[in-house]
């Protein structure tokens, strides 16, 4: 048996995300299998990883806007194309091809290859497709989103395996998947407590840049696009009294980026908003240790259609989370439940206010939360115990 995985990204430092759980999971299920990686990459030629025996085979990358969303989404299908063309003469029957929403077409060619080639298919899901078209503004619910749905649908039901990050999106595909045959998982990524761990603020380089050190600093770190609510966040933050003893740092990028510098612009609270640009999962140590709290943020309507994967490694640095979204939603209970945060409903600025007069009244509750959110990095989410989970879900 031999395991193909195929992703948009892999080993990437412009991707802060998927590349980092893609590689791991790769070195992972090679260190008892046969696995080749199938990316995009201006490289001509396969190499094999010494350091993990996996073999590394590239199409073609080309660049696109993926701010324009017709644009990003033929790019999409162009990229799935090349990936079938690829594997279609390369698969054998009895092989595992291990695909993930990004390009989200390949549930498609991953449904072809297996009616052709008889072969196992594992869909690992970070998003919800199409759902999220409509969840973000992005698509009317018409009869052609319908269609497409339906679309996706069918295809689910072809894959021999489907893993969700969440419970929330485990419970969809369950009341969607009639093939008594597929197995579905609930699989959250892990937390790199090896590498991820508390550092003090006040040596932080970021921090010391901005002289930062007496602030209570409130950090959001990741993708600033439209699944994220940012745009309800920097409403919130236009609401709440001024205050100099705090402030919000901001770290990413993405489709919204413009929207984005346009609001902190025009914040009324723009004196406590930094934006401190873009940086490569290579520093993620520095800029996830520059804050107090780390904020994450979520489109109320994004509930069970995406997990933010960034929570792992925020829990794994030992700093307490500030959630941004819907308040009985899987990760704002699990914040609850462990006591390693705070919760915000999107459009409650009375409540943000709240909190962080509570934060500033016991700067002490920092450190505790903190903690804890260390102690549950290690308990729940930690790097060997996760893979383990992947790699007996997709080798049974």
């Amino acid at each position: 048996m031999r395991i193909w995985l195929v992703s948009e990204f892999y080993e990437s430092l412009t991707d802060t995300v998927g590349g980092y759980y893609v590689k791991g999971l790769a070195e992972k299920l090679a260190s008892a299998e046969e696995v080749e990686v199938v990316y995009p990459s201006n490289n001509s030629s396969s190499i094999v990883d010494l350091n993990s025996s996996i073999k590394i085979n590239y199409i073609y990358q080309f660049r696109f806007n993926r701010k324009n969303l017709i644009i990003r989404t033929i790019a999409q299908l162009i990229m799935s194309m090349q990936f079938l063309f690829f594997l279609l003469p390369k698969v054998k029957e009895n092989d595992v091809v291990v695909s993930f929403t990004h390009p989200v077409f390949m549930i498609f060619i991953s449904s072809f290859l297996k009616r052709l080639k008889k072969i196992k298919i594992v869909i690992i899901n970070y998003d919800l497709f199409p759902e999220i078209l409509v969840a973000t503004g992005s698509s009317k619910n018409n009869w052609v989103y319908r269609r497409v749905q339906k679309m996706f649908e069918r295809a689910y039901n072809r894959a021999d395996t489907i893993i969700s990050l969440g419970e929330e999106m485990t419970q969809i595909f369950k009341n969607r998947i009639h093939n008594q045959h597929t197995k579905i998982y609930t699989i959250p990524n892990w937390a790199d407590v090896e590498n991820v761990y508390f550092q003090a603020k006040e040596t932080n380089d970021i921090i010391l840049k901005y002289g930062l050190e007496s602030k209570v600093v409130f950090s959001y770190a990741g993708t600033i696009g439209r699944c994220q609510g940012i745009e309800k966040l920097m409403d919130l933050l236009n609401k709440i009294e001024y205050n100099s003893k705090i402030h919000f740092l901001f770290f990413g990028k993405g489709v919204a980026i413009n929207d984005f510098k346009d609001q902190i612009f025009r914040n009324r609270n723009q004196e406590l908003i930094t934006y401190a640009g873009f940086i490569g999962s290579e520093d993620k140590k520095l800029f996830i240790n520059a804050c107090d709290i780390a904020i994450i943020s979520l489109l109320e309507t994004m509930t069970g259609l995406g997990f933010p994967s960034k929570t792992y490694n925020i829990l794994a640095s030992g700093h307490p989370v500030l959630f941004i979204g819907k308040e009985d939603c899987e990760l704002a209970k699990m914040i609850n439940q462990f006591e390693i945060g705070w919760v915000c409903a999107s459009f409650n600025p009375n409540r943000l206010q709240e909190i962080i007069d509570e934060i500033l009244n016991n700067p002490a509750d920092i450190k505790i939360r903190g903690e804890k959110a260390r102690k549950i990095a290690e308990k729940y989410f930690a790097k060997e115990d996760i893979l383990k989970k992947y790699y007996e879900s997709i080798t049974n």
